[in-house]
């Protein structure tokens, strides 16, 4: 895992182009402790790269790495290397290093951009071939890449949060973006809050040649999922599944530093440990981490039980975040603009405790998207016929809802609020529910929404199709990546293969939630650990929302918001998604008294 930091100009870099480099490449520094270089042309291009040492320790993998003619800079992990490395020797490459930098390098010359069909892994990467740049990024957007275009150059770095700090970017005075923001919680790729910097999506390659972007383009969609009848998933398709889990796992256990396995109370890690015990007879320590000082929702005590089931050394590290004093600005610090996904700061401070111990973490990250374990999914799926009918049906359906649930009802709620909102409107609703209604009156949300979700696509498969490419890319995974790089720490992500989402994909919805959410996994951990260690509720990763709330700004700078969102104090007091919302509108404000 490393940081990267890239300068190309149409024209010979100057003095001040190199001062830059050097400083972007050091404020990199906590993404690669172990050793930092910087490579130019000696013309018009600037390569900084700083490493974190995970395979191949030697001095052989630093990078930039050049090889005949090419330059690379390497950001991530290619799993199946040692695979592709065979490939290419027999095709006559030879290796003066032992890691899977040289591999990516030698795959590209040799395949272009055929190799990343080759490639199981998490990357971002910057490639001169003596004439035009390559950027790339990997299927999930786990590693990601963001560029600032000034003028005839372009500057590009692992983090926002660097080229802000450096080249002054200036606020886009876009309101549309903040709108974006408020109902989604992030910036959605491309786009940033700053004028003509941009955040690569995720599989995408970019061409820059002369200070200009010339291509782009994605070398990988997710797969259509299968459409159809609900059907159960028969034992040989279910044993092809956990093959390709098993596969996943095992190629994310190579490495050259001591590892660690998150394990919390929740199915998809249990499981991950479960595989790692029972199927492939490898050891691991396993690491909960508390932010509970009164252990009221500690996962310890659980975790505990399932690492002494399968035989694993446990260790529960308490940790106190109760020093994060100025949350809001933190958050812009970390992502170089506006985010409400406060798990990074978790991340940030369970990473800083198992690096004491531990160079690399696998996490149960990714199984809720790959197999549909929100409740967002389970409630899309069972209601399907009802939020994908005709105006007509939907309004009797209301009336209905009226006398099957009670006025009290969660259920009832949720449908008198869907049933009656626009096709565009159904995802946002159901994410923001019930704040949709409040949120119509910013202009601008009803041209986001159709260009949004304008598509012909049944909301249970919007739903899916919408976590897994676009707020996972564009939100969690890059929580997990600086919460977890900001300590110089890596985490893996068995769930997160392409080849274990396109053999999902090849089965209907139905066929993974139709019995209750997460039930395939729950049947899968079944094989290895008795119902007393699996029978339990679901907990997300928490870091407490109320300490924003708490710690904001009563300066109000947000003039378009309705009335309703004006008190962000009253907001939080009703709770659930209002708590959200506060917390965004917190977060908004504490962006613009500082940049605008």
């Amino acid at each position: 895992m490393c940081g990267i930091f890239a300068i190309l100009s149409k024209t010979n870099l100057s003095s001040n182009d190199k001062r830059l480099g050097e400083q972007g490449t050091y404020k990199l520094h906590h993404r690669g402790p172990d050793h930092s270089c910087i490579w130019t042309n000696d013309e018009n291009l600037l390569i900084g790269h700083t490493r974190l040492s995970i395979v191949d320790l030697t001095n052989k993998s630093d990078q930039p790495m050049t090889r005949h003619g090419h330059t690379i800079a390497f950001n991530g992990e290619i799993y199946n290397y040692l695979e592709i490395r065979k490939q290419l020797s027999l095709l006559g490459y030879v290796f003066n290093s032992s890691g899977d930098t040289e591999v990516f390098l030698y795959a590209w010359i040799e395949w272009g951009q055929k190799a990343f069909d080759k490639i199981d892994g998490m990357f971002s990467v910057v490639l001169w071939d003596g004439e035009k740049l390559l950027l790339a990024t990997d299927p999930f957007g786990e590693k990601t890449l963001y560029y600032a275009v000034q003028g005839e150059k372009v500057f590009i770095s692992s983090e926002l949060s660097v080229l802000v700090d450096l080249l002054n970017l200036t606020p886009s005075d876009d309101q549309l973006l903040s709108i974006k923001f408020l109902i989604k919680g992030y910036i959605p790729a491309p786009e940033t809050m700053y004028k003509n910097t941009f955040k690569m999506k995720s599989a995408e390659v970019i061409i820059i040649k002369n200070g200009r972007v010339l291509n782009k383009s994605t070398y990988w969609n997710i797969p259509k999922i299968a459409e159809g009848k609900t059907r159960k998933i028969s034992k040989k398709s279910t044993q092809k599944i956990l093959d390709v889990l098993i596969e996943s796992i095992e190629s994310r256990l190579n490495a050259d530093v001591p590892m660690c396995l998150f394990l919390s109370s929740g199915i998809d890690s249990s499981l991950i440990a479960a595989i790692i015990k029972l199927e492939l007879n490898r050891e691991i320590d396993t690491l909960t981490v508390s932010f509970d000082p009164n252990n009221k929702h500690s996962e310890c005590n659980h975790a505990n039980q399932v690492a002494n089931y399968l035989g694993l050394n446990h260790t529960c590290l308490n940790v106190d975040s109760s020093n994060h004093n100025n949350i809001a600005n933190e958050i812009i610090d970390l992502y170089g603009q506006p985010f409400d996904t406060l798990t990074a700061l978790a991340i940030m401070d369970m990473s800083d405790a198992a690096s004491k111990r531990y160079k690399v973490g696998i996490t149960g990250f990714g199984g809720d998207e790959v197999f549909m374990g929100y409740g967002k999914h389970y409630f899309a799926y069972k209601y399907r016929h009802l939020l994908n009918s005709n105006s007509q049906f939907k309004s009797l359906a209301g009336l209905f809802s009226k006398h099957l649930f009670s006025n009290k009802s969660v259920i009832n709620k949720w449908m008198l609020n869907l049933i009656n909102v626009k096709d565009h409107e159904k995802y946002t609703a159901m994410k923001i529910f019930p704040l949709l209604s409040d949120l119509r009156s910013l202009k601008g949300l009803d041209t986001i929404l159709k260009n949004d979700y304008s598509q012909k696509i049944n909301i249970e498969n919007l739903t899916y199709y919408e976590e897994i490419a676009k707020v996972m890319p564009d939100s969690r995974c890059i929580s997990l990546d600086l919460g977890s790089m900001h300590s110089s720490f890596e985490m893996r992500t068995p769930f997160l293969s392409r080849k274990l989402v396109e053999t999902v994909n090849q089965y209907g919805l139905g066929a993974f939630i139709h019995s209750g959410q997460k039930q395939f996994l729950r049947s899968l951990l079944g094989n290895y650990l008795p119902n007393s260690l699996i029978d339990r509720p679901k907990k997300g990763f928490i870091f407490p929302q109320e300490w924003v709330i708490n710690q904001y700004n009563e300066k109000n700078l947000i003039t378009f918001l309705p009335d309703s969102m004006k008190d962000i104090k009253a907001m939080s007091s009703k709770g659930g998604n209002w708590k959200r919302m506060a917390v965004r509108i917190a977060i908004l404000n504490s962006y613009k008294s500082r940049f605008l």
